[in-house]
């Protein structure tokens, strides 16, 4: 009895501040955001009753499926090109060159991820600059081609790359920590054999890394569905909605429009789509494997 009182004294003593944390920053903003869905909340912010307009409303919003579409075409690429693929390319590399060089580069690919999203978004801005001052127009020039307009003729194109560099640091982190944590011994035993560098790749360092590739898909999967900042700033969704995506398009509802009950029921859509998500993918990976206690065999 004693012995369970000190457990449960320890389990509150070190799990109390992290659940007053989901609490306080997760679960409460989720239940003002079902409260503010169901009212009719507007620029004037007057609660006078609670209705089911906003849902009603949302099924004729022809914008939701074109946002929803720009969102799929957006997270899909952008997670298997750059947060999964990119940072899988970018960690191998790391590993093959002497760790003092290779932290450095980590260092400068963290960067992004490290600077305020204003300061990211004007760089950006500057290197797609339509007119000739543009970084990428002076380049395309010195090439003998004409300047193009990145921008407003391949927004999302636009949103997928400069979203990618910023998410391939931290699987690039991850990764490459993951590939340092593989014994040493494997490695000698593929040499021995033989085995080219391919298989090496393929037999001993993605099967090592198993489990942080699944972590690193689920999380960012999730991070990419609620990103809005950086394409607030450098596309600001346009032209048109073409490179809206649904996050998007939920804060200028409810902050550009003042539509706040509006986008409060859009973001609870973001929500459940995210729930979903998180549950089909928590499935289909098997995590529930990699958080198994270990079989260890007795002796």
């Amino acid at each position: 009895m004693k012995n369970n009182k000190r457990k449960y004294t320890y389990m509150v003593i070190f799990l109390g501040p992290a659940f007053m944390l989901v609490l306080v920053f997760f679960f409460l903003p989720v239940v003002l955001d079902l409260f503010l869905s169901i009212s009719d909340v507007g620029a004037d912010l007057k609660f006078r009753h609670f209705t089911l307009d906003n849902f009603a409303r949302m099924w004729n919003d022809r914008h939701v499926l074109q946002t929803l579409s720009i969102t799929a075409l957006f997270v899909v690429p952008t997670l298997i090109l750059f947060n999964v693929g990119l940072a899988i390319v970018l960690s191998l590399m790391m590993h093959s060159i002497p760790d003092a060089i290779s932290s450095f580069f980590r260092s400068i690919w963290l960067l992004p991820r490290m600077a305020p999203h204003v300061i990211y978004a004007v760089l950006w801005l500057w290197m797609l600059d339509p007119t000739e001052n543009g970084l990428l127009n002076q380049v395309i020039l010195a090439l003998g081609f004409e300047q193009y307009d990145f921008i407003n003729n391949s927004p999302l194109l636009v949103i997928i790359v400069t979203n990618g560099i910023i998410g391939c640091s931290m699987g690039l982190l991850i990764f490459s920590a993951a590939i340092k944590g593989i014994p040493e011994h494997l490695y000698l035993a593929a040499k021995v054999d033989g085995a080219s560098g391919a298989a090496t790749i393929m037999k001993i360092i993605l099967p090592g890394i198993k489990w942080q590739l699944v972590f690193v898909s689920m999380y960012q999967s999730i991070s990419l569905l609620i990103t809005f900042e950086v394409i607030l700033l450098i596309t600001k969704g346009g032209p048109f909605y073409d490179s809206t995506v649904f996050a998007l398009y939920a804060y200028n509802r409810a902050f550009a429009s003042g539509q706040y009950a509006y986008g409060a029921a859009l973001a609870l859509l973001l929500v459940a789509i995210g729930i979903i998500g998180s549950m089909v993918l928590w499935k289909v990976s098997n995590v529930e494997a990699m958080i198994h206690e270990p079989k260890i065999e007795g002796f």
